[in-house]
């Protein structure tokens, strides 16, 4: 695996995510970046291309999820990687991503304060 990109890894969710992951090459980004984070704004869709260039699978961790998820999705979707979100609202169902079918995991179930 060439990089698992964290997209909101500096907040509760993300941050816990990264240090569950941190034995992989992680690519961690944030709109508050901290030490090791890279600037990265969700609504901002070059920003997200490029943070998730070379990246094999895009989490995203950014909240809300409905509004962040179609963009982070195509980001993922443009550099052929598979995606997975965080959340715990949406269908949770397994969607094709990219030229070459790379999954797109939707509502993989995280709600802070909730589960």
């Amino acid at each position: 695996m060439r990089s698992v990109a964290i997209v909101g890894a500096a907040g509760a969710v993300g941050g816990r995510l990264a240090a569950a992951l941190s034995d992989l090459d992680l690519r961690l980004g944030s709109r508050r970046p901290a030490a090791g984070h890279h600037l990265v704004d969700a609504a901002d869709p070059q920003a997200l291309a490029e943070f998730c260039a070379d990246a094999d699978v895009v989490v995203n961790c950014v909240g809300p999820i409905g509004r962040s998820r179609p963009a982070v999705l195509a980001a993922a979707a443009h550099v052929d990687a598979a995606y997975v979100d965080a959340a715990a609202l949406g269908s949770g169902e397994v969607l094709p991503s990219g030229a070459h079918g790379r999954p797109a995991v939707v509502a993989a179930g995280a709600t802070p304060g909730a589960s």
